[in-house]
């Protein structure tokens, strides 16, 4: 079975790498700092929690995509470059990494009781559905928590 944010066992897994997260700890790769990267993943896992219902079908290149990466992709790449409006760096100030923290546990949590189905359309891999989205989430949290060691 795939991890995904929507299993319990593996939503905790996630939560309990954040909680030993410090401030100050410096990533392996990337320019992000850590209160950076906590925005950055919380923005995006809030984001995938309020997404509406896709208008648009994928192209052949997104369905391409969208079945290597869940079908064949263990983990996130390396220095891909999201969306403009996840882009965290220099916005996040030293001081407010509790708050962060707390912000991406929050919102991970928040994963364990929703009571909709998650649908929306990825930039990359046209729409997602729920299995789908719970998979993405959990690997690009995972590819954060890795850039930081834990």
């Amino acid at each position: 079975m795939k991890k995904s944010i929507l299993h319990p066992n593996h939503r905790q897994e996630l939560l309990d790498r954040v909680a030993k997260l410090q401030a100050g700890d410096q990533g392996h790769w990337g320019s992000m700092q850590v209160e950076e990267m906590l925005a950055h993943a919380r923005e995006v896992a809030a984001a995938v929690l309020k997404s509406s219902k896709p208008e648009k079908k994928p192209n052949f290149k997104q369905l391409l995509g969208k079945y290597y990466f869940f079908y064949f992709r263990k983990e996130f790449p390396r220095m891909v470059k999201g969306p403009k409006r996840f882009d965290m760096k220099g916005k996040v100030s030293q001081d407010k990494f509790l708050e962060e923290k707390q912000g991406l546990i929050d919102t991970l949590q928040a994963f364990g009781s929703i009571n909709h189905q998650l649908q929306g359309f990825h930039p990359f891999f046209g729409p997602l559905n729920h299995r789908e989205w719970g998979i993405l989430v959990w690997k690009h949290t995972d590819h954060h928590l890795r850039q930081f060691g834990v």
